[in-house]
């Protein structure tokens, strides 16, 4: 049986999450060529469509695909396992703010959002 996360439990590994994604971008963002781009790109479109169909499972796969990626980008095998080992927890909290109304498209809009601060260079943390 899983135990249900807390609310408090929810709101540290969101924020370890969040720290860890920093950084990981941070680390991309220097080495980002066109092809890595339309890479992300690619991704960021099956996540849109996913949204726009209301598709959770389809929509955290993708949101999964984004971070995973920009992660395995790194070649930093502590930023890989340690996005890896958290986000069974983090999909289990997100299948439940997903299915909230318009948190979808939220999702979606915030990734569109980070990648192009990465196109820029402008993103916080890099």
């Amino acid at each position: 049986m899983i135990r249900a996360l807390t609310e408090k439990e929810v709101k540290d590994l969101f924020t370890f999450r969040e720290v860890l994604e920093t950084a990981v971008v941070g680390q991309v963002v220097p080495m980002l060529t066109d092809k890595i781009f339309n890479e992300i790109e690619a991704i960021l479109l099956k996540h849109r469509k996913a949204a726009e169909e209301g598709n959770t499972l389809s929509s955290l796969v993708e949101d999964r695909a984004f971070h995973l990626h920009l992660a395995k980008l790194t070649k930093n095998s502590f930023f890989i396992n340690a996005l890896e080992d958290v986000r069974d927890l983090v999909d289990l909290a997100g299948m439940r703010t997903l299915e909230v109304k318009d948190r979808m498209g939220e999702s979606v809009a915030e990734h569109h959002a980070i990648a192009s601060m990465m196109k820029s260079g402008h993103f916080r943390g890099s």
